[in-house]
C-alpha cells in the first residue's frame, strides 16, 4: 500500500541519480512590484531506474519543477543535480515529453523526426536509421514510417516523441502530462505502452499528471506538491516562514512510496486507500480527479481499508 517518506528517505537498494536541494524558483509578478513563489523548498531525491509522478492542485509548480530538471529554467535559489553534476541547461541525458501533440517537426516524416534527434546527439549517419526504427519498433509504429505528423492519431504523435526522447538513451525521461489531451481508450492503452517500454530500458521516468489513478498505476514514488498560494491570492516570499512559523515555507506536501503489486488495478486491494489518501492531500482539486466511475469505486473501497501511517512535513498523524 502506502508508506509517507521524508522528502530524502533513502530506498532500499537503490542508486541516487538527481538531486534537488533546497529548490526555489520565482517569477516576475505580472502586477509588477514584485516577484511570485512558486517553488520553494523543494528537496529530493530521485533513484535510477525509478518511476516518480508529481501530482497536485494547478498552480503548484509541477511544471516549473519539471522544466527545472530539464534545464529549461534556472532555480532562483538551490541547486539541481544529475549524477553529481549541477544542471546549467538542456541536455540530452534528461529528455522531455511535451503535453501537446503537435511537438513533432510536421515536415519530417516519423522516422525523420526521430533521426533528426539523433543526428543532434552526434549519432553516426549510418546508425541513425537502425536505430531509429529499432525505438519506433518498440512503440509499435514500424508500419508508419514514411508517414508525416498530419497523417498520425494524438496517440500516434504522442508514441513517435517517446521514441524520439528515448532514441538517444537518456538518463532521465521527463513527461508532462503527455497524456492528458487524448481520449480515455488511447490515455489508457499509452499508459501500459509506457511501463512495458520503461520495464524494458530501465529507464528512470518523472511523470507529471493531474490524474491520480495514473500515478498510482505508474508509479513507485508519488510526489505530492501544493500550491503557495492561499486562498485570499498574496504570496509569501522566497524564503520565508509559513503562516507565522518557523518553519520554512516548503512546495511538497507529501511523498509516498507505492508499495502496491504490479500490475496495478483500481478495484485491487489498496489501490482505493491510496487514492482516497492523494485525493485528501491534493485537496479535491476537480482536474486532480479521476472519472467519475472509476472515483466512486475507489472511494467505496476505500471506506472499508486502513489508511496507514502518514509523515507531512516529518511530522506524524
Amino acid at each position: 500500500m502506502a508508506v509517507f517518506l521524508n522528502h530524502h528517505q533513502r530506498r532500499e537498494g537503490a542508486e541516487p541519480l538527481l538531486a534537488v536541494n533546497s529548490l526555489y524558483k520565482r517569477f516576475p509578478s505580472p502586477r509588477g512590484g514584485g516577484e511570485l513563489t512558486v517553488l520553494a523548498g523543494v528537496e529530493l531525491t530521485v533513484y535510477r531506474g525509478e518511476f516518480l509522478s508529481i501530482i497536485g492542485r494547478s498552480g503548484c509548480g509541477k511544471t516549473t519543477l519539471l522544466r527545472c530538471i530539464a534545464g529549461f529554467e534556472k532555480p532562483s535559489r538551490g541547486s539541481l543535480l544529475i549524477e553529481g553534476r549541477e544542471i546549467t541547461g538542456p541536455g540530452i541525458d534528461r529528455m522531455m515529453v511535451f503535453q501537446e501533440t503537435d511537438q513533432l517537426f510536421l515536415w519530417l516524416t516519423v522516422l525523420g523526426n526521430v533521426e533528426f534527434a539523433l543526428q543532434a546527439a552526434g549519432v553516426p549517419r549510418r546508425e541513425r536509421r537502425a536505430r531509429a526504427v529499432h525505438y519506433l519498433e518498440m512503440v509499435g509504429l514500424e508500419r508508419f514510417l514514411e508517414y508525416y505528423p498530419h497523417q498520425l492519431s494524438g496517440g500516434m504523435k504522442q508514441r513517435v516523441a517517446i521514441a524520439r526522447a528515448l532514441s538517444v538513451a537518456p538518463r532521465m525521461l521527463l513527461m508532462d502530462e503527455p497524456f492528458a489531451a487524448l481520449d480515455a481508450m488511447t490515455r489508457n492503452v499509452l499508459q501500459q505502452e509506457l511501463l512495458r517500454l520503461w520495464q524494458e530500458t530501465k529507464i528512470t521516468i518523472i511523470f507529471v499528471t493531474h490524474n491520480i489513478q495514473e500515478a498510482i498505476i505508474q508509479s513507485d514514488r508519488i510526489l505530492v506538491l501544493r500550491p503557495l498560494l492561499p486562498a485570499n491570492g498574496a504570496n509569501t516570499p522566497c524564503g520565508a516562514a509559513d503562516n507565522g512559523s518557523q518553519r520554512p515555507l516548503s512546495s511538497i506536501a507529501a511523498l509516498i512510496e507505492n508499495t502496491l503489486p504490479r500490475p496495478r488495478r483500481p478495484d485491487m486491494p489498496g489501490f482505493g486507500a491510496i487514492w482516497r489518501q492523494l485525493n485528501l492531500l491534493i485537496g479535491h482539486d476537480g482536474e486532480a480527479r479521476t472519472e467519475p466511475e472509476d472515483e466512486a469505486e475507489a472511494v467505496a473501497e476505500s471506506a472499508a481499508e486502513p489508511a496507514g501511517a502518514i509523515v507531512l512535513d516529518g511530522k506524524a498523524t
